[in-house]
């Protein structure tokens, strides 16, 4: 018997929605019957979400949008609702990431990552919510990271970006709860997608050896991991969740000794503790 998230009919728009977890989670949504609003800076990619939306049976529609472009992401959420009806979740997956060593990152470089992961989530919750606040209810899932618990080297932009996402959904949190607005963070460890693969792949380096060791339950997250958890968030089972920040890394980000090796026997545990 399937689970009945309280999302039929709902409107759901996706930032992001064309590739990644943003894809998985706009098709999940879909199959629980949330009518979704993809929102994609290209318009083949919104084009190609809807349609394999549709194939499976949902129903979606595409807009084209600047996440940093207020003016752009209104013309959007107005889109959505005109198709669709009034917008009653948001999911922001749109971000983006450009590593390199802090004392050489292009200041372009940093600001880009900013723009995008911190003033793109914000904008679009905000305008999102002058809808959703009249109406006294809703709830949105931002997506951060395995970064926005910790650092990671080359990749000061991004994981300042990631932590700045969780403190936004806090505050939206403790400013929208009253008002009927839940706002929650699903934070993804490394995820299985070709974008994972090529980047890893121009280093040399093979994600299984760089991250298994360190992951409890013995593999990569998958989009559809974090599907399902932007899919309980959203939902009437989460009712009284929010403000939370949900790690789904595999347990990852649980270890404090992260770097170290899991240990064999008993007596090398003992060593450890």
């Amino acid at each position: 018997m399937a689970v009945d998230f309280g999302l039929k009919g709902r409107v759901i728009l996706v930032t992001g929605g064309g590739g990644g977890i943003g894809h998985a989670a706009a098709l999940e949504l879909a199959r629980h019957g949330a009518a979704v609003a993809i929102v994609e800076s290209r318009q083949d990619s919104g084009k190609a979400a809807v349609a394999a939306i549709e194939a499976a049976g949902g129903t979606a529609c595409a807009f084209v949008a600047d996440v940093c472009d207020e003016e752009s992401v209104d013309a959007a959420i107005d889109g959505a609702e005109s198709s669709l009806g009034p917008v009653y979740g948001v999911v922001t997956c749109a971000g983006l990431a450009k590593p390199a060593p802090a004392e050489s990152m292009p200041v372009q470089d940093w600001e880009a990552v900013l723009s995008v992961n911190v003033t793109g989530t914000f904008l679009t919750t905000r305008l999102a919510a002058r809808r959703m606040l009249p109406r006294g209810e809703g709830a949105m899932v931002l997506i951060g990271s395995t970064d926005s618990l910790g650092g990671q080297d080359g990749r000061a932009n991004y994981a300042a970006s990631k932590h700045a996402v969780v403190g936004l959904a806090k505050s939206l949190a403790y400013d929208w709860g009253p008002r009927g607005i839940r706002v929650n963070v699903v934070c993804p460890g490394p995820v299985d997608t070709p974008m994972l693969r090529s980047a890893t792949a121009a280093t040399g380096i093979v994600p299984e050896k760089l991250y298994l060791p360190r992951t409890p339950l013995g593999r990569l997250t998958r989009p559809v991991d974090q599907a399902r958890a932007i899919t309980y968030l959203l939902s009437d089972y989460a009712s009284n969740v929010t403000g939370a920040v949900l790690p789904v890394d595999g347990g990852l980000s649980a270890g404090y000794l992260a770097d170290l090796p899991v240990p064999a026997t008993e007596s090398e545990r003992m060593l450890q503790s």
